[in-house]
Protein backbone atom coordinates (compact mmCIF):
# COMPACT_ATOMS: atom_id res chain seq x y z
CA UNK A 1 0.00 0.00 0.00
CA UNK A 2 1.82 3.04 -1.54
CA UNK A 3 1.58 6.06 0.33
CA UNK A 4 0.99 8.18 -2.60
CA UNK A 5 -2.10 5.88 -3.78
CA UNK A 6 -3.60 6.51 -0.04
CA UNK A 7 -3.36 10.49 -0.66
CA UNK A 8 -5.15 9.76 -3.95
CA UNK A 9 -7.70 8.25 -1.94
CA UNK A 10 -7.86 10.95 0.30
CA UNK A 11 -8.22 13.40 -2.13
CA UNK A 12 -11.30 11.56 -3.52
CA UNK A 13 -12.87 11.36 0.38
CA UNK A 14 -12.17 14.92 0.63
CA UNK A 15 -13.52 16.36 -2.35
CA UNK A 16 -16.49 13.90 -2.57
CA UNK A 17 -16.11 12.70 -6.29
CA UNK A 18 -13.28 11.13 -8.70
CA UNK A 19 -13.60 14.12 -11.19
CA UNK A 20 -12.95 16.67 -8.16
CA UNK A 21 -10.03 15.27 -6.80
CA UNK A 22 -8.42 14.22 -10.00
CA UNK A 23 -9.00 17.77 -10.73
CA UNK A 24 -7.20 18.82 -7.67
CA UNK A 25 -4.33 16.04 -8.15
CA UNK A 26 -3.57 17.28 -11.70
CA UNK A 27 -4.26 13.71 -12.85
CA UNK A 28 -6.60 12.25 -15.73
CA UNK A 29 -10.01 10.72 -14.16
CA UNK A 30 -9.60 7.46 -16.13
CA UNK A 31 -6.10 7.43 -14.37
CA UNK A 32 -7.25 8.28 -10.76
CA UNK A 33 -10.38 5.75 -11.47
CA UNK A 34 -7.33 3.12 -11.71
CA UNK A 35 -5.25 3.40 -9.14
CA UNK A 36 -8.20 3.67 -6.87
CA UNK A 37 -9.60 0.23 -8.40
CA UNK A 38 -6.17 -1.77 -7.49
CA UNK A 39 -6.52 -0.09 -4.05
CA UNK A 40 -9.46 -1.77 -3.89
CA UNK A 41 -8.15 -4.87 -4.91
CA UNK A 42 -4.97 -5.01 -2.79
CA UNK A 43 -7.91 -4.28 0.39
CA UNK A 44 -9.98 -7.18 -0.87
CA UNK A 45 -12.77 -4.62 -0.62
CA UNK A 46 -14.80 -1.91 -1.95
CA UNK A 47 -13.93 1.30 -0.12
CA UNK A 48 -16.39 3.61 -1.94
CA UNK A 49 -20.41 3.27 -3.19
CA UNK A 50 -20.34 5.05 -6.32
CA UNK A 51 -23.16 7.56 -7.30
CA UNK A 52 -24.33 9.72 -9.53
CA UNK A 53 -23.07 12.89 -8.46
CA UNK A 54 -21.03 11.75 -4.95
CA UNK A 55 -19.25 8.75 -3.93
CA UNK A 56 -19.98 7.60 -0.38
CA UNK A 57 -17.57 5.54 1.95
CA UNK A 58 -18.23 1.96 2.80
CA UNK A 59 -17.69 0.77 6.09
CA UNK A 60 -14.48 -0.26 5.29
CA UNK A 61 -13.71 3.19 3.42
CA UNK A 62 -14.40 4.99 6.89
CA UNK A 63 -11.96 2.67 8.83
CA UNK A 64 -9.44 2.97 5.88
CA UNK A 65 -10.29 7.00 5.78
CA UNK A 66 -8.62 7.56 9.33
CA UNK A 67 -6.26 5.14 9.15
CA UNK A 68 -4.49 6.37 6.27
CA UNK A 69 -4.60 9.95 7.81
CA UNK A 70 -2.63 8.41 10.55
CA UNK A 71 -0.01 6.65 8.53
CA UNK A 72 0.12 10.20 5.66
CA UNK A 73 1.01 12.36 9.44
CA UNK A 74 3.31 9.53 11.29
CA UNK A 75 4.73 10.19 7.55
CA UNK A 76 5.77 13.54 7.33
CA UNK A 77 6.57 14.25 10.83
CA UNK A 78 9.57 11.28 10.67
CA UNK A 79 10.57 12.91 7.22
CA UNK A 80 10.83 16.26 9.27
CA UNK A 81 11.95 14.68 11.75
CA UNK A 82 14.82 13.15 9.99
CA UNK A 83 16.13 15.86 7.30
CA UNK A 84 16.36 18.38 10.47
CA UNK A 85 18.46 16.08 12.55
CA UNK A 86 15.77 15.85 15.97
CA UNK A 87 15.23 12.67 15.59
CA UNK A 88 15.58 12.18 19.62
CA UNK A 89 13.42 10.97 22.19
CA UNK A 90 10.78 13.27 23.37
CA UNK A 91 7.43 15.02 22.91
CA UNK A 92 6.86 17.57 20.25
CA UNK A 93 3.69 19.59 21.15
CA UNK A 94 0.85 19.13 17.87
CA UNK A 95 -1.76 21.94 17.39
CA UNK A 96 -4.20 22.38 14.57
CA UNK A 97 -6.02 25.22 13.46
CA UNK A 98 -8.74 26.08 10.48
CA UNK A 99 -6.92 28.59 7.91
CA UNK A 100 -9.27 30.94 8.73
CA UNK A 101 -8.78 31.00 12.76
CA UNK A 102 -6.50 34.21 13.68
CA UNK A 103 -3.33 32.29 15.55
CA UNK A 104 -2.60 35.31 17.50
CA UNK A 105 -4.66 34.81 20.54
CA UNK A 106 -2.41 31.52 21.06
CA UNK A 107 1.17 32.71 20.03
CA UNK A 108 2.21 34.41 23.27
CA UNK A 109 2.16 31.07 24.78
CA UNK A 110 3.71 29.47 21.65
CA UNK A 111 6.37 31.67 22.23
CA UNK A 112 6.47 31.68 26.09
CA UNK A 113 6.76 27.68 25.47
CA UNK A 114 9.74 27.73 22.82
CA UNK A 115 11.69 30.30 25.00
CA UNK A 116 11.15 28.38 28.25
CA UNK A 117 11.08 24.30 27.29
CA UNK A 118 12.92 24.25 23.74
CA UNK A 119 13.25 20.75 24.27
CA UNK A 120 9.37 21.00 23.32
CA UNK A 121 9.31 21.47 19.49
CA UNK A 122 5.65 23.01 18.60
CA UNK A 123 4.22 21.69 15.26
CA UNK A 124 1.47 23.66 13.74
CA UNK A 125 -1.23 21.99 11.15
CA UNK A 126 -4.17 23.39 9.55
CA UNK A 127 -7.23 21.01 8.22
CA UNK A 128 -10.88 21.12 8.07
CA UNK A 129 -13.13 20.74 11.48
CA UNK A 130 -13.64 16.88 10.57
CA UNK A 131 -10.08 16.80 10.09
CA UNK A 132 -8.73 18.25 12.81
CA UNK A 133 -10.95 16.31 15.61
CA UNK A 134 -10.05 12.93 13.88
CA UNK A 135 -6.39 13.54 14.36
CA UNK A 136 -6.98 14.61 17.69
CA UNK A 137 -9.16 11.66 18.20
CA UNK A 138 -6.42 9.55 17.31
CA UNK A 139 -3.99 11.17 18.87
CA UNK A 140 -1.95 13.03 16.45
CA UNK A 141 -2.69 16.08 17.76
CA UNK A 142 -2.65 17.62 21.15
CA UNK A 143 -5.13 20.18 20.34
CA UNK A 144 -7.29 21.03 17.77
CA UNK A 145 -9.03 24.46 17.32
CA UNK A 146 -12.25 24.47 16.21
CA UNK A 147 -15.34 26.52 15.98
CA UNK A 148 -18.30 25.87 17.22
CA UNK A 149 -20.59 23.64 17.39
CA UNK A 150 -18.88 20.46 18.20
CA UNK A 151 -19.81 17.44 21.23
CA UNK A 152 -19.14 19.47 24.29
CA UNK A 153 -19.10 16.02 26.15
CA UNK A 154 -15.94 14.44 23.90
CA UNK A 155 -13.13 16.88 24.94
CA UNK A 156 -12.18 19.57 27.33
CA UNK A 157 -11.92 22.88 25.76
CA UNK A 158 -11.31 26.96 26.27
CA UNK A 159 -12.93 29.50 24.88
CA UNK A 160 -10.60 31.77 22.81
CA UNK A 161 -11.22 35.69 22.17
CA UNK A 162 -12.10 35.20 18.18
CA UNK A 163 -15.38 34.46 16.46
CA UNK A 164 -16.51 33.82 13.04
CA UNK A 165 -19.69 33.86 10.72
CA UNK A 166 -20.14 32.18 7.42
CA UNK A 167 -20.11 34.30 4.20
CA UNK A 168 -20.66 34.29 1.13
CA UNK A 169 -17.81 35.34 -1.23
CA UNK A 170 -18.71 36.86 -4.74
CA UNK A 171 -17.20 39.34 -7.45
CA UNK A 172 -17.00 42.73 -5.98
CA UNK A 173 -19.32 43.52 -8.89
CA UNK A 174 -22.28 41.09 -8.58
CA UNK A 175 -25.69 41.98 -8.04
CA UNK A 176 -25.78 40.68 -4.46
CA UNK A 177 -22.19 42.84 -3.80
CA UNK A 178 -24.29 46.04 -2.56
CA UNK A 179 -26.23 43.53 0.21
CA UNK A 180 -25.25 43.83 3.90
CA UNK A 181 -26.22 40.48 4.08
CA UNK A 182 -27.17 37.50 2.52
CA UNK A 183 -30.15 35.77 3.07
CA UNK A 184 -31.22 32.44 2.25
CA UNK A 185 -33.83 33.86 -0.62
CA UNK A 186 -31.37 35.55 -2.22
CA UNK A 187 -29.70 32.39 -3.45
CA UNK A 188 -32.81 30.69 -4.61
CA UNK A 189 -31.79 29.48 -8.72
CA UNK A 190 -28.32 30.43 -8.07
CA UNK A 191 -25.26 28.04 -7.77
CA UNK A 192 -23.44 27.58 -4.56
CA UNK A 193 -19.92 26.13 -3.54
CA UNK A 194 -19.01 25.13 -0.30
CA UNK A 195 -16.42 24.34 2.02
CA UNK A 196 -15.66 20.94 2.91
CA UNK A 197 -16.94 22.45 6.70
CA UNK A 198 -20.27 24.08 5.38
CA UNK A 199 -21.34 21.28 3.39
CA UNK A 200 -21.33 19.46 7.01
CA UNK A 201 -22.29 22.12 8.87
CA UNK A 202 -25.87 21.82 10.82
CA UNK A 203 -25.86 25.40 10.86
CA UNK A 204 -25.49 25.70 7.24
CA UNK A 205 -27.99 23.32 6.24
CA UNK A 206 -30.36 24.96 8.86
CA UNK A 207 -29.67 28.23 7.56
CA UNK A 208 -30.63 27.27 4.08
CA UNK A 209 -33.87 25.43 5.32
CA UNK A 210 -36.09 24.57 2.44
CA UNK A 211 -33.99 26.90 -0.20
CA UNK A 212 -31.74 24.54 -0.19
CA UNK A 213 -33.68 22.60 -2.62
CA UNK A 214 -34.14 26.09 -5.04
CA UNK A 215 -30.02 26.16 -4.83
CA UNK A 216 -27.96 24.78 -7.61
CA UNK A 217 -25.53 22.80 -5.89
CA UNK A 218 -22.07 23.17 -7.72
CA UNK A 219 -19.94 21.06 -5.15
CA UNK A 220 -17.33 21.50 -2.71
CA UNK A 221 -14.03 22.53 -2.14
CA UNK A 222 -11.36 21.96 0.92
CA UNK A 223 -8.79 24.77 -0.04
CA UNK A 224 -9.81 28.47 0.86
CA UNK A 225 -7.77 29.01 -1.99
CA UNK A 226 -10.11 27.56 -4.27
CA UNK A 227 -13.08 28.36 -2.92
CA UNK A 228 -11.79 32.25 -3.63
CA UNK A 229 -11.09 31.30 -7.14
CA UNK A 230 -14.50 29.78 -8.09
CA UNK A 231 -15.84 33.04 -6.80
CA UNK A 232 -13.56 35.39 -8.71
CA UNK A 233 -14.23 33.48 -12.31
CA UNK A 234 -17.68 33.87 -11.37
CA UNK A 235 -18.28 30.35 -11.25
CA UNK A 236 -21.26 30.46 -8.61
CA UNK A 237 -21.34 32.17 -4.86
CA UNK A 238 -19.25 30.64 -2.36
CA UNK A 239 -20.08 29.81 1.18
CA UNK A 240 -17.50 29.39 3.91
CA UNK A 241 -16.28 30.83 7.33
CA UNK A 242 -14.31 33.80 8.04
CA UNK A 243 -13.11 36.06 5.47
CA UNK A 244 -10.66 35.90 2.53
CA UNK A 245 -8.57 38.89 1.28
CA UNK A 246 -9.13 39.17 -2.61
CA UNK A 247 -9.09 42.76 -4.43
CA UNK A 248 -11.49 40.79 -6.85
CA UNK A 249 -14.40 39.72 -4.40
CA UNK A 250 -16.01 40.56 -1.65
CA UNK A 251 -17.58 38.82 1.08
CA UNK A 252 -21.16 39.33 2.85
CA UNK A 253 -22.14 37.47 6.12
CA UNK A 254 -25.28 35.24 5.81
CA UNK A 255 -28.35 36.19 8.20
CA UNK A 256 -29.42 35.71 10.45
CA UNK A 257 -26.72 34.89 12.37
CA UNK A 258 -24.89 34.64 15.60
CA UNK A 259 -20.82 34.27 15.13
CA UNK A 260 -19.34 31.05 16.42
CA UNK A 261 -16.71 31.43 18.75
CA UNK A 262 -13.42 29.41 18.29
CA UNK A 263 -12.68 27.32 20.86
CA UNK A 264 -8.96 25.24 22.16
CA UNK A 265 -10.10 21.14 22.52
CA UNK A 266 -8.21 18.48 24.10
CA UNK A 267 -8.88 15.16 25.09
CA UNK A 268 -9.58 14.40 28.77
CA UNK A 269 -7.57 13.82 31.50
CA UNK A 270 -4.76 11.92 32.15
CA UNK A 271 -2.81 15.14 30.41
CA UNK A 272 0.75 14.43 29.64
CA UNK A 273 3.18 16.99 30.54
CA UNK A 274 3.96 18.67 28.00
CA UNK A 275 0.65 19.47 27.05
CA UNK A 276 -0.16 20.84 31.03
CA UNK A 277 3.09 23.33 30.39
CA UNK A 278 1.43 24.70 27.26
CA UNK A 279 -2.06 25.06 29.03
CA UNK A 280 -0.53 26.74 32.06
CA UNK A 281 1.52 29.46 29.37
CA UNK A 282 -1.83 29.73 27.49
CA UNK A 283 -4.31 30.53 30.48
CA UNK A 284 -1.46 33.36 31.89
CA UNK A 285 -1.73 35.33 28.57
CA UNK A 286 -5.15 34.88 28.52
CA UNK A 287 -5.98 35.22 32.04
CA UNK A 288 -7.94 32.22 32.71
CA UNK A 289 -7.79 28.97 34.23
CA UNK A 290 -9.35 25.60 33.13
CA UNK A 291 -10.60 22.96 35.08
CA UNK A 292 -7.97 20.44 33.86
CA UNK A 293 -5.33 22.48 35.07
CA UNK A 294 -7.18 23.00 39.02
CA UNK A 295 -4.98 19.70 39.66
CA UNK A 296 -1.73 20.21 38.38
CA UNK A 297 -0.31 19.94 41.75
CA UNK A 298 -0.95 16.89 41.62
CA UNK A 299 1.38 14.15 40.29
CA UNK A 300 -0.71 11.19 39.74
CA UNK A 301 -2.79 13.66 37.26
CA UNK A 302 0.61 13.96 35.36
CA UNK A 303 1.34 10.98 32.50
CA UNK A 304 4.53 12.47 31.32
Amino acid sequence: MEFRVLRYFLAVCQEGSISNAAEVLHLTQPTLSRQLKHLEEECGKELFLRGNRKITLTPEGVFLRQRARELLALESETAHHLSHGVARPGKQLCIGFPEQADLQCIMPAVLDISRTNPAIPVRLTSGGTRFLLDQLDSGLLDFAMVFEPFDHSRYSFMTLPQKATWNVVMQKDDALAGSHAIVPDALAGKTVYCSTDAASSPWVAAWLGNKERSVHKGGTFSLRETGVLLARERLGYVILQGTVRDPACCVRPCAPQDPSPLCLLWRHHPLELHVRVFLQHLSESLHTLPDDLLDYDNPDALDG
